[in-house]
């Protein structure tokens, strides 16, 4: 299980126990897709100087 899925999990969970006060766990979430996008962007353009690295 991803850390990601983990942490849905645990919202369902909260969610079911009668928990409103989601916000720290919504804001976690957002964040944790924040720095995901954010490393998924420098992984594509690190994968794109080596290739135009490679072909130059």
């Amino acid at each position: 299980m991803t850390p990601l899925e983990r942490l849905k999990a645990g919202l369902e969970r909260s969610k079911e126990n009668g928990c409103e006060d989601t916000s720290t766990a919504n804001q976690s979430q957002q964040d944790y897709e924040q720095r995901a996008d954010e490393a998924d962007r420098q992984l594509r353009e690190k994968q794109a100087r080596e290739l135009k690295k490679f072909w130059s």
